[in-house]
């Protein structure tokens, strides 16, 4: 630990003396934002050149934005559900009854078949939609996730994300938006084709106000990572595993990609296609073995992208470390920005890693997709820092509903004190439609601003 300690704080005081010679730390000048929008057309189209982002008519394009995470993606401490097995079962039968109430003596012994394979399991995204399933049909569980989805993010969002000067958002979404199970079942429109309704809503909407969109690949079939943010927990990393199923996935990622990228081909509101969103995360191994595995996804989705679209930006993800990701040049890559997502402890660490990453791959613009300063790291030194070395990035998140969550800085909004959640196993159908529905859900009735905005965000939106 201690030789760690030392090389560490080597390679710090070389990136530092690199970093003073190679970036410049000049205030950008404030700019006022448009009094009116007119709409993206083909000069806002972005595109990579060196270090950085421009659009076509050359004018250098720094991504500040939010990420939308909850809609399209459920997380426990974000979503309004009121369930979780796992904390569940870690209490005692006290704890249990004074955690739960009666629920589950209250529960027919029909509800309790649905709740019984869950208990001591992870909230996820698949619990959710596999539950409402088993309950109600396929049907009606799509009728109310079409709920949710239509409240929970609606247009006086993005009036209030444009208004408030952000450019860009980033939208996670999984692969249940569009199959309904992992052996590749399509969803279908009313027309009887695949159903993309929610990406074309969100980027149509962006468009019209001139916000970027970064599409995310949040949760893959199979799974990226054994994280529950990807729609799996702990279901492991089956999509990177060298089988015949993980093979599958792998086919089925890419017909989703395809189909994504050869719908947006061309469109200037796209800003870039992230490819997958934090993969190999929670899986035990090596940096070494995470960049081996990376490289090989993200080689094939490459070449998958750009076999249907040869022009938009394509971004990959390293999180923790830049040592997780290939070296572009050697690649062959174009119009590629690399991402990290940190979440550190201080100031230092926070710089040091920015720094380590600029110094590992200084050819390609770099993006922080999402951040936040635990314990000793600040606000300030986030932005400061990002704005200075030139890093695009995007909050987490615009808004939830776990516990305090109306006073914390996670989010911009937070759920009123008292919020009314969704009883996925216990809930009528009408119950829990009512609590997705617009006067529980809407951010401007169901939410409160946190103030993090206003205390942490506005001063450096210029």
């Amino acid at each position: 630990m201690k030789t760690f300690k030392r090389t560490l704080s080597l390679l710090l005081a070389v990136l530092m003396a690199f970093s003073v010679c190679t970036v410049a730390f000049a205030e950008g000048e404030t700019a006022e934002a448009p009094t009116e929008t007119t709409g993206f057309t083909d000069e806002d189209f972005l595109s990579v050149k060196g270090r950085k982002i421009f659009n076509q008519k050359g004018e250098e394009i720094q991504l500040k934005g939010v990420n939308i995470g909850a809609w399209l993606v459920r997380e426990n401490w974000l979503n309004p559900d009121d369930v979780d097995v796992e904390y569940k079962s870690k209490l005692t039968e006290d704890q249990q009854k004074k955690y739960w109430g009666t629920l589950y003596e209250d529960l027919t012994e029909e509800q309790k078949t649905v709740f019984d394979p869950y208990y001591g399991k992870k909230y996820d995204g698949e619990m959710v939609y596999d539950v409402l399933e088993k309950r109600f049909g396929r049907e009606k569980a799509q009728e109310l996730l079409n709920t949710f989805y239509d409240n929970w993010f609606t247009e006086w969002d993005l009036d209030n994300i444009k208004s408030l000067g952000f450019n860009c958002i980033r939208v996670p979404f999984w692969y249940r938006n569009f199959y309904y199970d992992d052996k590749g079942t399509k969803i279908l429109d009313e027309n009887g084709e695949w159903d993309f309704s929610r990406l074309d809503w969100v980027v149509k909407e962006c468009a019209e106000r001139e916000i970027y969109v970064i599409l995310d690949m949040h949760g893959a079939v199979g799974s990226q990572s054994d994280a529950p943010h990807s729609g799996r927990g702990f279901g492991g990393a089956k999509l990177m595993e060298n089988s015949e199923q993980g093979e599958r996935y792998r086919e089925l990622t890419d017909e989703l990609w395809t189909a994504i990228a050869q719908r947006f081909n061309g469109n200037p509101a796209v800003a870039m296609y992230d490819l997958l969103n934090e993969p190999m995360c929670d899986v035990q191994c090596t940096e070494i073995e995470r960049r081996i595995k990376n490289e090989k996804i993200y080689t094939r989705l490459y070449d998958t992208v750009r076999a249907v679209d040869e022009d938009h930006i394509i971004t990959m993800e390293a999180i923790w470390t830049g040592f997780a990701l290939p070296y572009s040049f050697m690649k062959g890559w174009h119009d590629v920005v690399y991402q990290v997502h940190f979440y550190n402890n201080s100031d230092f660490i926070f710089t040091f890693f920015l720094l380590l990453t600029m110094a590992i791959h200084p050819n390609v613009p770099l993006m922080m997709g999402e951040f936040y300063p635990h314990e000793k790291t600040t606000w300030e030194n986030c932005f400061k820092t990002m704005n200075k070395l030139n890093y695009s990035w995007m909050l987490w998140t615009y808004k939830a509903t776990g516990d305090k969550m109306w006073k914390s800085d996670w989010c911009m909004y937070g759920s009123k004190d008292g919020f009314y959640r969704a009883k996925i196993f216990s809930g009528t159908y009408d119950q829990i439609a009512e609590a997705w529905s617009a006067e529980r859900l809407n951010t401007q009735t169901g939410f409160q601003d946190t103030g993090h905005y206003a205390n942490n965000v506005e001063a450096h939106l210029g």
